[in-house]
This record gives C-alpha cells, structure tokens and sequence, in this order.
C-alpha cells in the first residue's frame, strides 16, 4: 500500500526534456517554488538527432553554467543527399554541436536541482484537476503517492501521438560505432519523404535518426554508414509536426508538446530550451504580480517569439520532400552557396 503525501508549490512542471528543465530553472530563479516531475531515471537516452545550434549551446551553459566536454564535436558542415542525384553541403555559422540528450538532459536536471527546484525522478502524473487560479496533481512514484497543490501547471511530456490517419511521422533511433564522415553532419533525404541524419557525439560513436513514414528497419542501410556495436534502437510512433492540437484545460504546454520542430533544420532542442526559458520567465513575473498566465496570453507570446521561425522551418521541410523541390533547392544551393547558409539561418532561433 503506498503512502499519499501532500505538498504546495507555485509551478508544477511534467517532463524533465529541454523545455520542462529550461521552464523550471528560468522560474526558480526568478524565486518561484517549482517542482519538476520526469517519469524515467537517468541517464535519459530519447530520439533525437542530437544536434544542438550554437544559441541552444549557449542557452545551455546559461541555464546549466557548465561547459560541455572537451570531446564534444563541432559540426560545421551538413551535407545534403538523395538517393539520386548529387547533393550540397552548407556551412554553419555559427557552428553547431554533436551532444547527447543522455548528457544534455542529465545536466539540465542536475542544474534544476541546484537552483532548488524539487525534482522527482521515476514520477508519473497520475490526474490533476484545474481550478480557477489552480492545480491539484496526484503524483505516483517508486514508493508512494503524493498531492501537489500548484498555481500552474506545465506539460513539457514531449511529442503526443497523433491519431490522425494522415501526416504523421515515426522516429527511429540508433547509436554505434561508424566510420569517419565525409562531413560533420550527413542528411540523406529518402524517396517519399523523410530522412536519416548521421552525425558523433561527445562520447565518440555515431548517432543515426531518422524521421520515416514506415516503421521497418530500412531507414539504417538507407543512411549509408554501416555501425558495429549497435547499443540501442528506439522509436517514437506517429506523432505530426508543427503546432500541436491539444485540449483546452488550462495547462501551459511547452517544448515538443506545444510545437513540434522539423527535424531537418535541427533546431528542435535550441527551440524547447529558449520556449522554456520564456515561460519560466513570463509565470515568475506573473507570480510576482500575483495574477496568473492565461493559456491564450502563453500562445501569443510564443507565437510572436518563434511561430516565423517554426512556418519557414516545415517550409523547408516541405520543399525537400519532393525530388523537384530536391533538384531545385540542390541546383540553388550549389549555384549560389551563402543561400544554403541564409535558409538555414532563416529558420533557426538566433536569440
């Protein structure tokens, strides 16, 4: 029989991603009471490419005020491929960097910590109830139940599954050992839309994802590096991309929850991060001032702050599905090289 505690916080914060930390720590240290509840224990391994932008590298060090390892590699060439045709290859700048989330969200949470957020690991939101002006949350752990009584709550639980039979996406995951890359970052677009990106990280090995209709293995021998010593595969199953269609309950949704990033331009994580940090920012000054941050008044403040960003994002993304849009933006891309550099800052958070 597990026990029920009870306890008062100003935020309560499910998901301990990029987003949820970023919102947590931004918060606390504006002197809001935060707790933070993530559902694994760490190390917390996800799909994802592993690609962090030299402004989420930056927000990370202000959040975590820590450097990352000195074997973390740069990436500052991506190359373009299809399955016909010749590709291109951009330059980044500034430069961006191969990391993973099992570091990048380890220290994140360690940093929450530190700032006196309570973080609850292996937690799980069981209910919560909303109130005017209100949260009451019951929480399950390893060892007991709990009651949080909070004046926001925050669903930073990452990307929900779709049920819509048209426009979803499946990402699959892999990490090994590989040869050395032609360039930094290697995108192989797939016929039918999608694509696997190959990239290392800061422990040596290759990262692959890749982001497919089909939900077979094709995508590994599709990206054109052979891994030895496969360590894990994941998957995240039918989830769509852009602005997520969520209920109307008065909870504040952020990161992956809130808007999911094409992955092609590789600003997903600099992109939870800099949402976390403004809602933490935007719920501390509305608690100061004691009035409460409205659903509605959270989506236009992060429409104005990246909704530009996001549409020229899934425009990009949009344009390489197709061979012809392929062609096009590859025979642009080799004729006149500083646009590949302009569409992707274009569409990548600067700030």
């Amino acid at each position: 029989m597990l026990g029920v505690t009870a306890n008062c916080c100003d935020i309560l914060v499910i998901g301990g991603g990029p987003a949820g930390s970023a919102a947590a720590i931004s918060a606390a240290r504006a002197g809001a009471r935060v707790t933070l509840v993530e559902r694994r224990s760490l190390p917390i391994t996800k799909v994802c490419g592993e690609f962090l932008s030299g402004p989420g590298m930056d927000l990370w060090r202000s959040l975590t005020r820590r450097s990352p390892p000195a074997s973390t590699p740069r990436i500052e060439t991506v190359r373009f491929s299809a399955a016909r045709g010749r590709g291109s290859v951009i330059c980044l700048r500034p430069l961006a960097w191969g990391i993973s989330r099992a570091f990048l969200d380890g220290e994140l949470l360690e940093a929450a910590r530190r700032e006196g957020v309570d973080v609850r690991l292996e937690t799980a939101l069981v209910s919560s109830r909303q109130g005017v002006g209100f949260t009451i949350a019951r929480l399950r752990g390893n060892s007991c139940e709990s009651v949080v009584h909070a004046g926001r709550l925050v669903l930073a639980t990452g990307r929900p599954v779709t049920q819509s039979p048209r426009g979803w996406w499946i990402g699959r995951k892999a990490l090994g050992e590989g040869p050395r890359l032609d360039a930094d970052l290697e995108m192989r677009l797939l016929d039918g839309g999608g694509y696997v990106g190959v990239s290392r990280i800061e422990d040596g090995r290759l990262s692959i994802c890749a982001l497919m209709r089909s939900g077979d293995d094709s995508w590994l021998s599709s990206s054109g590096v052979k891994l030895e010593g496969v360590e894990r595969f994941g998957s995240v199953a039918r989830f769509t991309l852009g602005l997520q269609v969520g209920p109307r309950d008065g909870a504040l949704r952020v990161g992956d929850a809130h808007a999911v990033w094409p992955p092609l331009v590789g600003d997903g994580v600099t992109a939870a991060l800099s949402a976390g940090v403004l809602l933490g920012g935007l719920l501390a000054a509305r608690l100061a001032a004691k009035e409460s941050l409205l659903e509605d008044e959270w989506r236009l403040a992060w429409n104005e702050a990246f909704g530009q960003k996001l549409a020229r994002a899934r425009w990009i993304h949009h344009a390489l599905e197709s061979r012809a849009g392929r062609s096009a933006l590859f025979g642009l891309t080799r004729w006149a090289p500083s646009l590949g550099d302009w569409l992707s800052r274009s569409a990548r958070i600067t700030r």
